[in-house]
């Protein structure tokens, strides 16, 4: 097989390649120092991410959420398909109705925003991982104490999407780490998917960060145009151009 790639090596560490390609690339590891190193380092970043944060409660929200999507009622009780249109949005959708979200544990230290992808089990990812289009993600984030957040996105399009608040202007949160009740399955714009975490101790003017984002310079990299007490928290995803192997 050709060398693999980054995406292929975070996949191996996920646990989520087939039996046979596990092997080659397990192969093809053990052969090489330079992979060696890098699945190493993405073992030890996974590592730090579930030590920094515990995603137990995380994980059996994205669990829950994957089982409704396999359950089919049985009799005359009703069908639950969450894979119905509205429950998972691409990019470039449309937002539906606004999604509630769901506080989870509560996690003392640095703000962060955390982005997982799915699959047989929800892993972790580190900014700068690589993703492909139709790969599902899951965000969260922990405000750390801030009152107030704006979440958002910007593509290799430079179009720019708002998570959070999904309905109105109330730019509040709940006080602890909260989650998004909605996956997202990355379209197809090219080079980076990034993520913009902007929270403040004042209420947000929420069409001013969306403006923001949508002026920068550089999509990929320009920070924001914020005031000077809001802070802003970036995730970087970059897309793979051979798509999930």
């Amino acid at each position: 097989m050709n060398r693999p790639n980054l995406f292929t090596l975070e996949r191996l560490v996920a646990g989520d390649l087939a039996a046979e390609e596990e092997r080659v690339v397990l192969a093809a590891v053990r052969a090489d120092p330079d992979l060696l190193a890098t699945v190493e380092a993405i073992r030890e970043a996974d590592a730090h991410v579930r030590r920094r944060w515990p995603a137990r409660p995380f994980l059996d929200g994205v669990e829950r959420r994957q089982r409704r999507r396999r359950t089919r009622a049985i009799g005359g009780a009703a069908v639950v398909v969450a894979l119905a249109a509205g429950l998972f949005l691409a990019f470039r959708a449309t937002p539906p109705s606004a999604p509630e979200i769901a506080e989870v544990t509560r996690v003392k230290g640095d703000p962060a925003l955390l982005v997982f992808r799915e699959g047989r089990e929800a892993a972790p990812l580190t900014s700068g991982a690589v993703a492909a289009p139709g790969d599902r993600v899951q965000l969260a984030f922990e405000p750390a104490g801030h009152p107030y957040g704006v979440l958002l996105s910007v593509d290799g399009r430079g179009s720019v999407t708002l998570h959070h608040p999904r309905a109105g202007r109330d730019t509040r949160l709940g006080g602890g780490t909260v989650l998004l009740d909605r996956s997202f399955e990355l379209d197809d714009a090219p080079t980076f998917e990034r993520f913009v975490l902007v929270l403040g101790d004042a209420p947000l003017d929420v069409d001013a960060v969306v403006a923001a984002a949508s002026d920068l310079p550089d999509p990929m990299r320009s920070s924001l145009d914020l005031p000077d007490d809001a802070e802003q928290i970036d995730f970087l995803l970059r897309k793979s151009t051979s798509g999930s192997p």
